[in-house]
């Protein structure tokens, strides 16, 4: 149960809802997907974007369901000032 989050599909790692989730990865350009379960196999809420993560950075997103059934959520990221940018439009991984 709870939220999914892949990075550049890989294993999807299991996360309560509303917390925060801190996932090292090496710089440059990953694509971050999360998503919920339906029932057993069906993707809830998917949501994808392509990230670019500089040396050293820490790159801030955050995932919006836009409700609990089969709809796209929303996943944006927000540069260390605060201020946020829109995602890549990517096709969805089902």
């Amino acid at each position: 149960k709870g939220l999914r989050i892949q990075v550049d599909r890989s294993r999807p790692l299991a996360q309560p809802w509303a917390s925060t989730s801190v996932i090292p990865v090496s710089p440059g350009r990953h694509v971050v997907t999360c998503y919920f379960y339906i029932q057993f196999f069906m993707h809830g809420g998917e949501a994808s974007t392509a990230v670019d993560v500089p040396a050293g950075r820490i790159v801030d997103l955050e995932y919006t369901p836009l409700n609990w059934g089969i709809s796209a959520g929303t996943l944006v990221a927000h540069d260390e000032s605060g201020q946020s940018s829109p995602p890549d439009k990517l096709p969805s991984q089902g």
